[in-house]
């Protein structure tokens, strides 16, 4: 068995897919669910198929991606960012999110590639927090994507520069596959979709502090 230095997981898998699972949050929680979607968007394409009202009973949904004219900055510790993997991962399944008319839609890009993690735990390498420790020992430089989308998600005043646009993925032309395409309006195609609050930039600070009194101060009850 292959072993990994922070150790091996301890929770078995739970019984139900993924999508199974979202589709029982949203009836659970009808109109209260918030969606954050870190990883391309193929179970919440999945859920929406399984059921009809699944669009309905989310009360919003962000998700990391939205490159919209090339706005996404390379990283130079590592390979370059510049196509949105999310999206392009699974073009179809971005096609049928963005055609959905959800109650709120959110795409985080731009801001989530501009703040790395070392300057986000770099205060906490002292604290006894478990999270702060581990953050410390084992996270790299990658852009803290999916830290940022959560928290736009949990705390929308955060954003400073957004914008709505209409969105939407190309599946069927494979020169350009997974790349978005963006409008400022709606056209009859697009009448039954949701205008996506594009983000542009958030308070760095404000997060930075947010994040780092999370992660540094907040204690932890390891045994729940």
């Amino acid at each position: 068995m292959r072993t990994v230095p922070e150790g091996l997981p301890t929770h078995a898998p739970a019984a139900t897919s993924a999508a199974e699972f979202l589709v029982q949050a949203s009836r659970r929680y009808q109109g209260e669910l918030i969606l954050i979607a870190g990883g391309p968007l193929t179970n919440i394409a999945l859920a929406m198929t399984m059921d009809p009202d699944f669009v309905h009973n989310v009360r919003k949904i962000v998700f990391m991606g939205g490159e919209v004219n090339g706005n996404v900055i390379p990283n130079r510790d590592h390979a370059s960012y510049s196509h949105d993997f999310n999206i392009r991962f699974d073009p179809e399944a971005a096609h049928l999110v963005l055609s959905a008319k959800w109650r709120e839609i959110v795409a985080v890009s731009p801001p989530a590639t501009q703040i790395p993690y070392k300057p986000a735990y770099s205060r906490c390498s002292n604290s006894d927090n478990p999270v702060s420790q581990y953050l410390t020992r084992y996270a790299q430089s990658f852009p803290m994507w999916d830290e940022i989308t959560a928290a736009v998600a949990l705390t929308p005043n955060l954003i400073t520069s957004s914008s709505p646009l209409v969105l939407d993925a190309i599946y069927r032309d494979f020169s350009n596959y997974g790349y978005l395409v963006s409008r400022t309006s709606k056209g009859e195609q697009d009448r039954s979709s949701a205008t996506v609050q594009v983000v542009y930039q958030i308070n760095t600070h404000n997060f930075l502090k947010n994040y780092q009194k999370a992660v540094c101060e907040t204690v932890y009850d390891a045994t729940r």
